[in-house]
C-alpha cells in the first residue's frame, strides 16, 4: 500500500495504513470492513487504492467507486405471472452449460435458482460463456417461459432471456467443494484449513483460514440457519411480548463466528 501511496503521489503516503488483506479467491459478494473504510477514507486515499488520480477524474472516479448494482428480485421469486416483465438479478453461478449457440447459466442467491440464457450473439453471450460456478454475476434481461419446464425448481416455468451481464467476482483457484446441489461433504473437508493461505498470509488466524463460508453458502446449511433464525424470532416473541421479558446482551471480548 505504500509503494502504490508513493507511485500516485498521494499526500496520505506517510500515514501508517493496516496490511492489505488478500484478495478473496470464493466469489465472495460483499467487501470486508478494512476495504469499506479505505473507500470511505478522504478522497486522496481512495485514488491510492483505485490507483486513479482525482485531479483527472473527479467525482466520477469516486462514484465509480461507490456504486454497487441493485437487484430488483430474487432468482427464486420468479413464476409464469412475471412472464414479460424486465428484471436484474444478482447471485453467485450455481451451473453453466455451454451448448453451442445457446449458454445457460442457473444463477442462485438466497431465494433460490433461476435460469439464464443468452442470445445467440452478443455481449452477454460472451459474458456467460466466462463464467464459472461460484462466480458473482448481474443479469439483466427479460423473463420468458421455457420451452421444457423444470418442476424441480419453483422458478422452473420461466427463464431470464439476458441481455446485460456483468461479473461482480470470480474465483481465482478450485473450489474444495461443489458449493450447490445436496451431495455430502465431509466435515473434515468442510472445516479444513486452506493451506495455499498459509504460505500466502500467515499471519492470519487458523479460523480465517477455513472454508466456513463456503461451507454456509450450501442449501442444506442456509436451511439451517433460517430454522435457527424461525425458532429464536419465535422464542423472543413469545417471551418479550407475552411475558415482559426484557433481553440484556453482553458483547463479548471475543467473537468466535468471525471468518
Amino acid at each position: 500500500m505504500h509503494s502504490l501511496a508513493a507511485a500516485v503521489g498521494c499526500t496520505h503516503a506517510a500515514r501508517a495504513k493496516p496490511p492489505a488483506l488478500p484478495q478473496r479467491s470464493y466469489g465472495a459478494p460483499t467487501r470486508s470492513r478494512r476495504q469499506l473504510q479505505g473507500l470511505l477514507t478522504p478522497r486522496g486515499r481512495l485514488a491510492a487504492t483505485a490507483g486513479l488520480n482525482t485531479a483527472s477524474t473527479g467525482d466520477a472516479a469516486v462514484e465509480s467507486q461507490l456504486s454497487w448494482p441493485q437487484r430488483d428480485c430474487g432468482c427464486g421469486t420468479l413464476r409464469a405471472v412475471d412472464v414479460g416483465r424486465r428484471v436484474t438479478l444478482c447471485g453467485w453461478v450455481d451451473r453453466q452449460r455451454n451448448l453451442g449457440g445457446l449458454v445457460f447459466v442457473d444463477v442462485r442467491d438466497h431465494t433460490g435458482i433461476v435460469q439464464a440464457v443468452s442470445a445467440p450473439e452478443g455481449e452477454a453471450r460472451a459474458a456467460l460463456e466466462r463464467v464459472r460456478p461460484e462466480y458473482v454475476v448481474m443479469v439483466s434481461g427479460t423473463v420468458r417461459a421455457r420451452s421444457a419446464v423444470n418442476a424441480r425448481l419453483p422458478s422452473g416455468e420461466v427463464e431470464v432471456l439476458a441481455d446485460e451481464v456483468r461479473i461482480l467476482n470470480t474465483v481465482s483457484r478450485s473450489l474444495p467443494f461443489p458449493v450447490g446441489g445436496t451431495e455430502a461433504v465431509s466435515e473434515e473437508v468442510r472445516l479444513r484449513q486452506g493451506s495455499p493461505c498459509v504460505q500466502c498470509c500467515p499471519s492470519l488466524s487458523a479460523a480465517a483460514r477455513r472454508y466456513r463460508a463456503l461451507d454456509l453458502r450450501r442449501p442444506a446449511m442456509a436451511d439451517n440457519l433460517r430454522l435457527r433464525h424461525r425458532v429464536i424470532k419465535s422464542l423472543r416473541r413469545v417471551l418479550e411480548d407475552g411475558h415482559d421479558f426484557l433481553e440484556v446482551w453482553t458483547q463479548p471480548c471475543v467473537s468466535h463466528s468471525r471468518l
